[in-house]
């Protein structure tokens, strides 16, 4: 009974031991699974915080360098449009000075400054003149001019001013006579003369084919005088040197003719009184006295008519 109770007695305690080994096992296993668990989800809140700290350090750390790229790059920006600004300001002003330069060249510039007659071109396409006064009758009373007792003994029997109560005024004779004619015409004194010579030189560009057609610079000639009206005018010009006429050379001579008179004290002729006729809207009378040769007269002594026929101003006379 002893042995067999010692042995169930061992055998009770064996299996206690065995269950409570379980038992404590199974409650290590619990726990170690608790822990792994709690240690687990420690470190995934862990990871997680730091995750997102990492993030939200990476956003601000890309944040700041967004914004200071984007800070550089407007700086960058700034500076470019402002350099951009600058040239631009600095190229309108070299601009502006170039265009205020030229005007004041042209503003500056005069007939006289001319050489060729693509100057003169441009001279007259950039040139605004005064428009000239409506015409009205000039007399020694509104003019302050006297009588030319030396041109009135020279006037022929056939030119009877007499009838339109006209004499010849006293005009000075310094080389600008005709563009002085012009003037007290115009605006009843002397004082006009040079913008009248630039009138002058500008009509005679603009219908230049006109004033070396025959056919319309005849209008109004002596019917006895040289058919070759053209010709005839620069037989006449101080610049004709004696050469075959044909009409490349009297284009020549005429292109030459304008470009000599845009001087200052330089004597005109017979386009210069055909020209008027245009500039005044009516027809010149070229009034030839007592002097030089029956044929020049003959050349000399007519009216100028203007292109347009329509006129309705009564004559002007030069002298």
């Amino acid at each position: 009974m002893n042995d067999e109770g010692k042995q169930k007695k061992r055998k009770s305690d064996r299996v206690m031991n065995d269950e409570a080994k379980q038992k404590e096992r199974k409650s290590d296993g619990v726990i170690n699974d608790e822990a792994k668990q709690k240690k687990r989800k420690s470190d995934g809140e862990m990871n997680d915080e730091s995750k997102q700290k990492k993030r939200k350090s990476d956003r601000v750390m890309n944040d700041e360098a967004k914004q200071k790229k984007r800070k550089s790059d407007g700086e960058m920006n700034d500076e470019g449009k402002q350099k951009k600004r600058k040239s631009d300001r600095v190229m309108n002003d070299e601009a502006k000075q170039k265009k205020r330069k030229s005007d004041k060249v042209m503003t500056a510039l005069s007939v006289s400054d001319c050489c060729t007659i693509s100057q003169l071109r441009k001279f007259d396409m950039g040139k605004e003149f005064d428009l000239i006064p409506p015409s009205t009758e000039k007399t020694f009373a509104n003019t302050g001019k006297t009588v030319d007792k030396m041109s009135l003994s020279l006037m022929m029997d056939d030119i009877s001013l007499q009838k339109f109560q006209m004499y010849p005024a006293t005009i000075l004779g310094d080389g600008n006579c005709l563009p002085r004619c012009a003037s007290v015409l115009a605006y009843g004194h002397e004082e006009k003369h040079q913008e009248m010579r630039e009138i002058i030189v500008c009509e005679l560009l603009k219908n230049s084919d006109k004033y070396l057609d025959n056919q319309y610079i005849s209008k109004g000639m002596d019917p006895h005088g040289y058919p070759d009206v053209a010709k005839t005018f620069s037989s006449y010009s101080e610049l004709y040197k004696g050469n075959p006429l044909n009409k490349q050379s009297i284009r020549k001579l005429f292109e030459l003719e304008v470009l000599s008179i845009c001087k200052n004290r330089t004597y005109m002729g017979l386009w210069q009184l055909a020209s008027l006729a245009n500039i005044f809207a009516c027809p010149v009378v070229s009034v030839y006295p007592k002097y030089g040769g029956h044929n020049v007269r003959k050349d000399m002594n007519r009216v100028f008519f203007p292109l347009q026929d329509n006129y309705d101003k009564n004559p002007v006379f030069i002298m």
